[in-house]
């Protein structure tokens, strides 16, 4: 029978619309029939849908024609498997509590069994179950610890880069639809996570220059962080043959990452007078700048500039306050070491400016590069990606450290 025949697709609905119904009554059955029952009772009446399901996906997985049907009916009972083994431990006497533990175990075995049905079934309907049980577990988990905001980001972070793993073995596989929603929802998590962690790590206790100083670093660290995670992108991005998502990913990362350098900076900056301060954002903007002389992003080019004109701001008030008789000598000074530089650069034609005000001719790892079909990468070029690779596995073990 042809797949797209209108009694295919009837069937198929009708299978959909039965599990619908099925996870609907359970839950419907937990939150407010449940006094209804026995303990014992209500061990058999969650039992016995799981049971059925299980015997469906048995009949039908041999069966070509039906084995959607089978398919249909796996991803309904591994929807309801925490809720069914959560109300069997705790209405049998196994457990005596319903808290953020017993969620934590449920959302781990609902993980672990959605990924295997995922990776060795290479089922993509349990994808979005999967991301939604990891993501569970990681929120359990840190209530059930009693982590504070810190803690449950870096928890998130490793949750963001578990999926990211999984993205690069399914991609590694060929199997391009689950790749990408790993690799989306990964991306996203690890983002969010890296961007909130400098400001949740500082305590509070921190005197209030330090601690904006101290940020501003931690939002650097950050950025160069995101800039390899982005280079791995882009790398995945150049070995498909066609637009992918590893490019709108790359996209958005290298985006961020110029960003997060020196914005953070900068407002450190503005809402300080600490010379740490000053010299983060100094340095971030320097960065910036050496950055952009080597990919075709704009980002690092105009934030470089933009903090070294708010440091040279935040110079002169200084220099205005505290060495009132020695700045205008340092002024006199700077503009002359520029009119010699003019001077030379006109005399040997060299525009000292151009690495700075125009843009690379080749972007390093193809950063910035609009989106048309990439070339396929060396295997000189493969050395980079072990080395980034191993940077990125170093800070997950510091992460886990820090846990």
């Amino acid at each position: 029978m042809d797949q797209s025949s209108p009694t295919q697709r009837n069937t198929h609905l009708l299978a959909i619309l039965g599990g619908f119904l099925i996870v609907l009554g359970i839950l419907t059955l937990i939150a407010s029939s449940w006094s209804s029952f026995t303990p014992l009772g209500r061990i058999v009446t969650v039992l016995i849908p799981q049971v059925v399901l299980y015997v469906l996906v048995a009949i039908n997985r041999k069966d070509q024609s039906t084995r959607a049907i089978g398919k249909y009916a796996l991803i309904t009972a591994s929807v309801i498997l925490p809720f069914v083994l959560g109300a069997v431990i705790y209405q049998s006497g196994a457990y005596g509590a319903v808290d953020a533990a017993l969620v934590s175990i449920l959302a781990l075995v609902s993980t672990a069994n959605s990924l295997l049905i995922e990776f060795l079934g290479r089922d993509k309907l349990h994808t979005p179950l999967t991301l939604v049980s990891l993501v569970t577990t990681g929120v359990a988990f840190s209530n059930w610890m009693g982590l504070d905001f810190s803690g449950f980001a870096l928890v998130m972070l490793l949750v963001g880069s578990f999926m990211l793993a999984f993205g690069a073995l399914q991609d590694i596989r060929k199997d391009e639809y689950n790749a990408m929603a790993w690799h989306a929802a990964g991306f996203v998590i690890f983002l969010g996570s890296l961007l909130v962690l400098p400001s949740s790590l500082v305590p509070g206790t921190v005197d209030g220059d330090l601690r904006v100083t101290l940020i501003s670093l931690g939002y650097v660290v950050s950025s160069l962080i995101l800039l390899c995670i982005t280079v791995l992108y882009s790398r995945l991005w150049q070995a498909q043959k066609e637009t992918s998502i590893f490019h709108e990913i790359r996209t958005i990362g290298e985006n961020v990452a110029a960003l997060a350098l020196v914005v953070p900076a900068i407002f450190s900056s503005i809402g300080s007078s600490s010379a740490g301060a000053f010299l983060v954002l100094l340095g971030a903007s320097l960065i910036s700048i050496a950055i952009s002389t080597k990919v075709r992003v704009n980002f690092y080019r105009r934030l470089g500039i933009a903090g070294i004109a708010v440091a040279l701001v935040r110079l002169v008030l200084l220099g205005v306050q505290q060495l009132a008789a020695f700045w205008p000598i340092l002024l006199i000074a700077g503009g002359l070491i520029l009119l010699i530089m003019a001077t030379v650069g006109a005399r040997r034609g060299k525009d000292w400016s151009q690495p700075l005000f125009a843009m690379p001719a080749t972007s390093w790892e193809h950063l910035g590069e609009p989106r048309v079909e990439a070339p396929k990468h060396t295997n000189a070029n493969t050395h980079i990606s072990g080395w980034l690779w191993l940077i990125l596995i170093l800070f997950l073990l510091f992460v886990l450290g820090a846990l």
